[in-house]
């Protein structure tokens, strides 16, 4: 089996995001070549140990408007799962709740206004399907806060 790095050591060093192409060179690792949109992060993580990377896609020459990418781990390379319309996007957050596994993104302009939707997406049946639309105002980043009191 393939090991990899922790999500924390995942840096830029180990993986290129570029317009051009996405490519791993850690651990022996290789990614599907895919048009990158000015990426501006990426996340990585497991479920049932199948290994994820989500590329949040920024922009592309013209356009906020872009489709940013999940990818799967398989045989030893990277594939896109699915393409996610997004309005510059520029963070992706996995959390669990309750054995379900979520990804939500974080948009942050839509080519007119940074008074956008970000997106809370579940996974089902080997696929993240739209949850929930949450208004957001120029949205960087997610954040997770959980009580253990009702």
């Amino acid at each position: 089996p393939t090991t990899l790095p922790s999500p924390t050591t995942m840096t830029a060093q180990h993986t290129t995001l570029s317009r051009r192409s996405t490519c791993c060179r850690r651990g022996g690792l290789k990614c599907s070549k895919r048009l990158t949109h000015g990426a501006s992060s990426w996340e990585h993580f497991a479920v049932d140990g199948k290994h994820y990377l989500a590329l949040a896609n920024f922009r592309d020459d013209g356009t906020f408007n872009v489709q940013s990418v999940i990818n799967m781990l398989r045989q030893s390379r990277f594939e896109v799962l699915q393409e996610v319309g997004t309005h510059g996007a520029r963070k992706w957050k996995h959390f669990v709740v309750d054995d379900n596994h979520y990804l939500s993104v974080a948009n942050f302009f839509n080519d007119v206004t940074t008074d956008v939707q970000s997106a809370i997406y579940v996974l089902r049946q080997g696929r993240f399907e739209r949850l929930q639309e949450v208004d957001t105002h120029g949205a960087k980043d997610w954040g997770t806060l959980w009580s253990t009191t009702p």
